[in-house]
């Protein structure tokens, strides 16, 4: 076995509810007027390991640049490349997957998991997406509310839609503005842009 540095220390406990920590690493960051600085705890073949932008220690990141931009927003976990990369003061997301809600600026109470989930900017909150570009399309401003997507593709257009539930391949594909639809199976009301409160199984 190759080893750069071979670690083995002892720890004892002192005291209830004590921390022992092999490796214990709190840096102090000053980033001063310079933007996009990446701030990671510790870094390992170029991946990022800390707690992102603002130094706000119940945020968790992992990954390069995850949630690089981040001032006040807190209780927040990114895992994957550009995850809640522009994310600024939206709080108690989860974004797992390159690119998951890259660029969610202050939208809060977000699930994304997959590829590019949710990428767009805006301010869209208490939406869950799952799969790769779930309510992913990049271009545009999202405001939208209390969506759930679980298929590739689906809800992926969608900008002020609210309270849809789309599950299934490409499901809601289309949908920008739609509000209040259910759409199950594969590209159920796939070509659905506008209409509300529609039905389709199958």
């Amino acid at each position: 076995i190759a080893r750069g540095v071979n670690f083995i220390p002892t720890l004892t406990a002192t005291a209830h509810d004590d921390v022992l920590a092999g490796i214990d690493i709190n840096p102090t960051f000053s980033n001063g007027n310079f933007l996009r600085v990446a701030n990671y705890g510790i870094r390992v073949q170029g991946v990022g390991i800390g707690t992102g932008g603002g130094n706000i220690n119940t945020n968790t990141t992992v990954g390069n640049v995850a949630l690089r931009d981040n001032t006040t927003g807190i209780q927040n976990s990114s895992f994957g490349q550009m995850s809640s990369m522009f994310n600024t003061t939206g709080s108690r997301n989860t974004a797992v997957g390159t690119q998951a809600l890259k660029n969610n600026d202050i939208g809060s109470d977000n699930t994304a998991i997959g590829y590019s989930t949710m990428q767009g900017d805006g301010s869209r909150s208490n939406n869950t997406a799952i799969g790769s570009l779930s309510q992913g399309a990049a271009s545009g401003t999202f405001t939208n509310t209390s969506n759930t997507s679980v298929g590739y593709n689906s809800l992926n257009a969608n900008t002020t839609g609210y309270g849809n539930v789309a599950v299934g391949n490409q499901t809601l594909q289309n949908n920008t503005t739609g509000d209040r639809n259910t759409a199950l199976g594969d590209v159920a009301l796939n070509s659905n842009t506008t209409g509300t409160y529609n039905t389709a199984i199958g």
